[in-house]
């Protein structure tokens, strides 16, 4: 998934239920809108790889997507995008897209992930969106990170984000018939990460450590027989939301959800601003909290 030129790859995820069903028709006719969304907001933003501009390529991506969205056939309806977190140019949360009225569907969109990749004229930068039948995406609402832990089909009931990461280690090591020293393990080179990059290491796993990257590092961990075992650490919500569809569209596993950074709201707890979330590795209970990034941190 992470292409060998600058220009960014495409990344579409259709979520669809278990069995067939009249969703699964609806979504079998939204896929070539959604092909459509990433392909145009991928020639938007290449034409903009490495002139050093992030912000330009991230507003070309958007404004492509939107406007090919709008010819959608049904309406979507923005569940979760990147610019709110960012204060990027967005797909905003909650805004309606397409030509007609019927089918509804439901939509997490980041028009340009990695844009300061992209804006350096390196590869790994990607278009994503997923779609999904009206209802079925979850909303992170206010929070800004959330905790990630993906691995594939042979190992989705041996992980946890409630145990320490040493035990998901061991438990996903004997679910893929190997050992721990074995395990090649998707970590965001981030100040945030650098205790469970440690303790990764300690306990005897390869570590690969990107700048940026964690919807390609959760499809990579996702594959069968893929280039990584697990992704684990904190990221972004939209990113996440992106890569359980994609974990789920190729039958992987992306631990149940644990969102971080919330702006107060019905929680009541005081507002504090970090510049980085604390990992948590563990099954403790945390307070909300909002988090602000750097621009240059971004991704």
């Amino acid at each position: 998934m992470i292409p060998a030129t600058a220009t960014p790859a495409e990344l579409v995820t259709v979520a669809r239920p278990e069995r067939a069903s009249a969703d699964d028709a609806v979504l079998d006719v939204l896929e070539p809108s959604a092909l459509a969304a990433v392909r145009a907001a991928a020639l938007a933003c290449g034409e903009l790889a490495g002139r050093g501009d992030a912000d330009a390529a991230d507003a070309a991506a958007t404004d492509a997507m939107r406007a090919s969205l709008a010819t959608a056939r049904g309406m979507g309806t923005v569940v979760i995008g990147e610019g709110e977190k960012d204060a990027a140019p967005m797909l905003f949360n909650g805004e309606r897209l397409g030509r007609m009225s019927a089918p509804a569907f439901d939509i997490a969109v980041d028009p340009l992930e990695c844009t300061s990749l992209c804006a350096q004229g390196l590869a790994g930068a990607l278009t994503t969106i997923a779609f999904a039948p009206a209802g079925a995406l979850w909303s992170p609402g206010p929070a800004l990170y959330m905790a990630k832990l993906v691995v594939s089909g042979a190992a989705r009931d041996a992980i946890d984000l409630r145990e320490e990461p040493e035990v998901n280690l061991v438990r996903v090591a004997r679910a893929l018939g190997r050992r721990v020293d074995e395990l090649r393990v998707f970590v965001l080179d981030k100040p945030r990460h650098r205790e469970l990059i440690e303790r990764v290491r300690t306990a005897g796993a390869r570590v690969q450590t990107p700048s940026a990257g964690d919807v390609a590092g959760a499809v990579l961990a996702a594959l069968p027989g893929g280039p990584v075992d697990l992704l684990m650490g904190v990221g972004g919500t939209p990113e996440g939301v992106l890569a359980a569809c994609a974990a789920g569209a190729l039958k992987g596993h992306a631990g149940p959800a644990r969102a971080t950074g919330r702006r107060g709201g019905r929680t009541g707890a005081r507002r504090r601003v970090r510049r980085e979330p604390r990992p948590q590795h563990g099954g403790s209970r945390h307070r909300p909290r909002a988090v602000r990034r750097d621009r240059g941190d971004r991704r």
